[in-house]
């Protein structure tokens, strides 16, 4: 039987139908934002992709969560070659696909290091810090080689570069890293996970899976204290497992999610205590002990300001 959350306080946004799409966390107030998809949320609006030539590959916009104010962020599709853009915790920059940032005023401040692509990465994912001051954008496309740099918003100021098969997932309370020992030409023995408090740190494993099962961090609560990371395998499908490094507690939430684009489960809540995602075709909202609350049928691509 599903269980009704508590009063709605987080706003979720959703593709259905080839629509952005609005509610509240309740699943109420359900409403069409735009024709487009893959939407992401802040304070500032909705940042999405409308529809182009090829499917979802228009320009990035922005519109208000009211349905108003509609604007070009980017009109270069290349602009958002992956899913989401990313916001940063106090909603002044925008860091989107090919490593450009925005700011609030969808200014663009910075088109990351154009040297990159001449070294032939074709890639630029986007974290910024929890306290909105930094970025780092990591730069993929060589076979197993990859590099993440560094950067101060404002005044700008690059700082460093390291060599790394990943982006690492930014907390208050620092980084998560992915691992595994196998490529394109071969073969994966197990998949890990680890935290440091500094990019170029000791590192400490949170999970080890040598049985199968794909691993990789999706992102941190609001504290920094919870890691949600997915899992994937052949057996098991997709889950949500949550992390406590502080205290060594791994939680797997006993329910099977929807492999989506980039994250079965996608989103963790402030406090780290649930996770939105799809099941079954449906975006829902998913307590640690498994407790769904549905939130729109025939939904995917959910994200929330929770």
């Amino acid at each position: 039987m599903l269980t009704l959350a508590a009063p709605a306080a987080a706003t979720v946004v959703f593709e259905r139908g080839g629509r952005v799409w609005t509610a509240r966390d309740d699943g109420s107030a359900q409403r069409i934002l735009a024709i487009g998809c893959r939407p992401t949320i802040s304070p500032n609006g909705v940042a999405y992709t409308p529809y182009g030539r090829r499917r979802c590959d228009g320009p990035l916009s922005l519109i208000r969560t009211d349905g108003r104010a509609r604007r070009i962020i980017d009109p270069s599709p290349a602009s958002f070659g992956n899913p989401y853009g990313s916001w940063s915790p106090d909603s002044r920059y925008l860091g989107t696909p090919l490593g450009m940032i925005w700011d609030r005023h969808l200014h663009r401040l910075r088109r990351f290091f154009h040297d990159a692509y001449d070294s032939g990465y074709d890639g630029g994912d986007v974290v910024l810090s929890p306290d909105s001051r930094k970025v780092l954008v990591g730069f993929f496309g060589i076979p197993d080689i990859g590099e993440v740099r560094s950067a101060v918003l404002d005044p700008w100021r690059p700082s460093r570069t390291a060599p790394t098969q990943d982006l690492p997932r930014w907390g208050r309370n620092g980084f998560a890293f992915n691992h595994t020992d196998g490529g394109r030409y071969q073969d994966s023995t197990y998949y890990s996970v680890s935290v440091s408090h500094t990019l170029q740190g000791p590192q400490t494993d949170v999970v080890t899976y040598t049985d199968g099962h794909f691993a990789q961090a999706v992102e941190w609560s609001f504290d920094g204290d919870r890691l949600l990371i997915q899992t994937d395998s052949v057996a098991d499908g997709v889950h949500a497992v949550v992390a406590e490094p502080a205290t060594g507690v791994v939680t797997t939430i006993p329910v099977r999610f929807d492999e989506e684009q980039v994250y079965g489960p996608g989103r963790i809540s402030r406090d780290g205590a649930s996770v939105l995602g799809t099941v079954r075709g449906n975006v829902v909202r998913v307590a640690l002990d498994g407790t769904v609350t549905p939130i729109a049928r025939h939904a995917h691509q959910p994200d929330w300001n929770d």
